[in-house]
């Protein structure tokens, strides 16, 4: 037995493993989100919204968990909360995990994190996260590539977070971390203000294949973060104003105006798609 797992060999390993395989190792995740559940709860006053939304697809289906990125704390919220019942493999920037020689990814990598490169065709990350999410597991990604408002960068849509949804056969979840951004603001002390995490309604590709195979993927990108965006502002899809966020994207507003995308329970989500793998 192995006591030591190279990084890769953590990165691929599910929670949900088939007969004969070897699921990630839980032990350093269950002793770092002890310490770190008790400190957001006790600080911040962590708390999740529909968090039966992510809770049915536990051992059932695979789920991929799509989200607006405000900040480096996003996902320890998201995987905290989650825990310990649920572990949401999250996905982050290779050039994270290369910081202090490598050390930082491998304890993000024991927290269940895996590294994506941006700017890149990262089929292997794909690849990983599609096979994951075969294995029943949750699989998290901002697709925006950067925090919005806390980087030179600008947030931008990646039709890649659909992509791997497609070829997994997995509903999507759109989620909303609410209050992280305010924790620290550049120039500002330390805030502890209330910060959750808010689930949506899933999201079933089936519904969008009423639009051409050219813009499908940018289109069912688009409305995703348009439902994220709407739960961190508190407001309806409707009133987001998504050629404000995404200047650079196409503008489906009228499209999803005139053809409503249909609100789907998980259990329907999950239904739908175990019928297309019929």
């Amino acid at each position: 037995m192995k006591l030591i797992l190279s990084n890769k060999e953590v990165y691929d390993r599910p929670v949900h493993p088939n007969p004969g395989e070897k699921p990630i190792p839980r032990w350093f995740w269950c002793f770092a989100l002890f310490i770190v559940k008790a400190i957001l709860a006790v600080l911040w006053r962590s708390s999740t919204v529909n968090k039966e939304a992510l809770r049915a697809f536990e051992g059932k289906y695979g789920v991929l968990l799509i989200g607006a990125h405000t900040s480096y704390l996003d996902p320890v919220f998201l995987v905290a909360n989650a825990g310990p019942k649920q572990w949401p493999r999250a996905i982050g920037r290779d050039n994270i995990f290369a910081k202090l020689g490598g050390f930082t990814g491998f304890i993000l990598g024991r927290c269940g994190a895996m590294p994506i490169k941006r700017d890149f065709a990262d089929t292997v990350a794909v690849k990983r996260a599609v096979n994951l999410l075969k294995h029943k597991d949750a699989v998290a990604i901002f697709p925006e590539g950067t925090r919005r408002g806390k980087s030179d960068r600008e947030a931008t849509l990646h039709g890649g977070c659909i992509l791997i949804s497609r070829m997994a056969n997995v509903p999507i979840l759109p989620f909303a971390p609410i209050g992280v951004a305010d924790i620290k603001r550049k120039g500002k002390f330390l805030k502890f203000n209330k910060c959750f995490i808010a689930y949506g309604d899933p999201v079933v590709l089936a519904d969008f294949e009423f639009i051409e195979k050219e813009n499908r993927m940018e289109a069912a990108a688009w409305y995703v973060m348009r439902e994220s965006y709407a739960l961190l502002f508190g407001c309806p899809a409707s009133e987001v104003d998504m050629k404000q966020l995404f200047p650079a994207s196409n503008d489906y507003r009228e499209l999803f105006a005139n053809h409503p995308i249909p609100k789907h329970t998980p259990e329907e989500a999950i239904a739908i798609c175990m019928a297309k793998n019929a």
